[in-house]
């Protein structure tokens, strides 16, 4: 709620929250954009999770090691997603009895 008694729920909460403080308000605003505002929570809680982690990161780190990193985490995220579409297509064989499509991450493999 705002001095003025503006009231914000969903995606748009997320987004005051991130401009709320000064730091965060370039990701407030790209946030807020029609094609990243349903991901808005989802940043907010992933910082928020990882906060510490993020923190020591980028204390303990120059900009290259830092890079490597981050670019780890992107392959634990990808191989987490793939795992994910297997987890769904197996799913929705056992509940559909069907032959399960082939997740979009692997296709033409």
């Amino acid at each position: 709620m705002s001095d003025a008694g503006d009231i914000w729920s969903g995606a748009p909460a997320w987004i005051m929250v991130l401009w709320a403080l000064q730091e965060t308000r370039e990701w407030a605003q790209r946030l807020s954009t029609p094609a990243l505002r349903p991901f808005a929570r989802i940043v907010c809680e992933t910082v928020s999770q990882n906060r510490h982690l993020i923190s020591r990161w980028f204390a303990e780190n120059g900009a290259q090691e830092l890079g490597r990193k981050l670019a780890r985490q992107e392959e634990i995220a990808e191989r987490r997603r793939q795992e994910v579409c297997l987890r769904e297509a197996a799913r929705a064989e056992r509940t559909r009895g069907e032959e399960p499509l082939a997740p979009p991450l692997l296709q033409g493999w």
